[in-house]
């Protein structure tokens, strides 16, 4: 039964690694993406800055930390969420199937996706 059960889990750690790196890239490009229309929109507000005499490591932070709250907003929201999709999918499965996978999600784990 455990080398049945290797059998149906080693080709569905290969697609959570798959789903995995593309979730990767794609929050990769989204973030670059906001960062450089960010610029784009403050080019007359960064050169003015430049201007006045401010350094580019103040205007990065000046123009970063505008969106701070935002960010940690949104990260409170999802993370409730994410959780109770997350078991209502494992419960569906199991449901379905009739074989459930104990999944856990520990504490630590908010910590480290932030």
């Amino acid at each position: 039964m455990i080398d049945a059960f290797e059998a149906l889990i080693g080709p569905m750690r290969y697609s959570i690694i798959i789903i995995s790196a593309f979730a990767f890239v794609i929050g990769f490009i989204i973030i670059r993406l906001v960062t450089n229309l960010m610029i784009e929109e403050n080019t007359s507000t960064i050169a003015l800055l430049k201007v006045i005499g401010y350094e580019n490591k103040r205007i990065s932070s000046l123009m970063l930390n505008l969106y701070t709250p935002v960010v940690i907003f949104a990260y409170l929201l999802g993370v409730p969420l994410g959780i109770f999709s997350f078991e209502t999918m494992m419960k569906s499965i199991a449901e379905e199937t009739s074989f459930t996978l104990p999944a856990e999600i520990q504490p630590i784990m908010f910590l480290e996706i932030f």
